[in-house]
C-alpha cells in the first residue's frame, strides 16, 4: 500500500490517524518507486489508501499514469461515494481502476465485511470496478 500525505475529512476515530504526518517521497521519485513495488510484487496489485490520496490529486494522476502504462491493477481508497467523487473528480473514471468508496463510519464498523474479497472497515463501504471503454 502506498499511502496518501494527508486527509482532512476528518472520520470519527479514524483507524489511519497514525499515518498522518508520516514521511512522504516526491512525485519525482514515485514513478521509480512503483516500478520497484511492481517488480517485487505477485500479484502487480498497487493499493492507494491509508489517507486521502485526492488531497494530492496531481501526485495521484502520476502515480495513476505510471500503473497504467506498467500494467499495473490499482485500488484506490476514498472517502467519497460515487456520485461525489463523479462530481470533484471525473478524470478519475477514465481510468481502468478499482475504486473503495465510502467513510469510514464508526458506528458501521465490521470485521465481517468484504469486497471483492477484500475487508472493509464499515458496511457501507464497497469496491467497484471502473468500466473504461478502449478507444
Amino acid at each position: 500500500m502506498i499511502v496518501a500525505d494527508n486527509c482532512t475529512y476528518g472520520c470519527k476515530n479514524c483507524i489511519n490517524k497514525h499515518l498522518k504526518g508520516a514521511a512522504s517521497q516526491s512525485a519525482d521519485y514515485i514513478g521509480t518507486f512503483i516500478e520497484q513495488v511492481l517488480d517485487r510484487s505477485l500479484t502487480n496489485l498497487l493499493v492507494l489508501g491509508g489517507l486521502e490520496w485526492t488531497e494530492q490529486i496531481f501526485d495521484l494522476y502520476r502515480v495513476l499514469y505510471v500503473c497504467e502504462m506498467c500494467g499495473a491493477n490499482v485500488i484506490l481508497y476514498t472517502h467519497y461515494t460515487e456520485d461525489e467523487l463523479k462530481e470533484k473528480f471525473p478524470k478519475l473514471l477514465e481510468y481502468p481502476i478499482y475504486i473503495k468508496y465510502g467513510a469510514y463510519i464508526e458506528e458501521l464498523k465490521s470485521s465481517t465485511h468484504f469486497s471483492y474479497g477484500i475487508p472493509l472497515a464499515s458496511t457501507n463501504q464497497y469496491i467497484k470496478k471502473n468500466v473504461v471503454a478502449k478507444p
